[in-house]
């Protein structure tokens, strides 16, 4: 079996990581419009990030809701590389914790491929999800994304995470 060979990024997608920054930068100015976000009613929140990212890319994210009274949590597991087994068993894990210490359904955000795990953990756990929200992920077949194919060029075979989004979900999703 050969090894798969992944081609670096362009210049062009390379520069466009530094709008992060900027992006950041963005926040502080809007703070008062987004101050006037209604508040939350303290529910757990369960936020999972997206391919090849971590914690750490939904902080800002996660800070805001703490602002807005809502109990968020992080999902504790690194870098999300894809639905191997050990993933797939923390997030079970995490989810279980949260909804016993807070004895509430929980809400589960999820960024891209998070926002794919999301919609199976609603699946799973239809008593126990209170919400769905995804941002920037698939509804349609999501083994042509790039995500996708990264992660079968990472580990090899094929990656099934498509087989059902266009399924409804039992829970309130947006």
């Amino acid at each position: 079996m050969s090894e798969a060979v992944l081609a670096p990024p362009s210049p062009f997608l390379t520069a466009l990581e530094g709008r992060a920054v900027l992006e950041l930068a963005s926040v502080l100015p809007a703070l008062p419009v987004l101050d006037r976000a209604p508040a939350g009613d303290g529910h757990p929140v369960l936020v999972l990030p997206g391919f090849l990212a971590g914690d750490v890319s939904t902080r800002m994210l996660r800070w805001f809701l703490r602002r807005r009274g809502y109990h968020v949590h992080g999902w504790q597991l690194g870098r999300n590389v894809g639905a191997t087994e050990a993933i797939v068993l923390g997030m079970g894990k995490r989810f279980h914790a949260l909804r016993t210490r807070h004895d509430r359904r929980v809400s589960v955000i999820g960024w891209s491929l998070g926002g794919i795990y999301a919609r199976e953990m609603a699946r799973r756990f239809p008593d126990d999800v209170r919400q769905v929200i995804t941002l920037g992920s698939p509804f349609a077949d999501a083994s042509a994304t790039i995500p996708a194919r990264l992660y079968r060029a990472l580990h090899g075979g094929s990656h099934d995470a498509g087989r059902s989004l266009a399924s409804p979900i039992p829970v309130p999703a947006t």
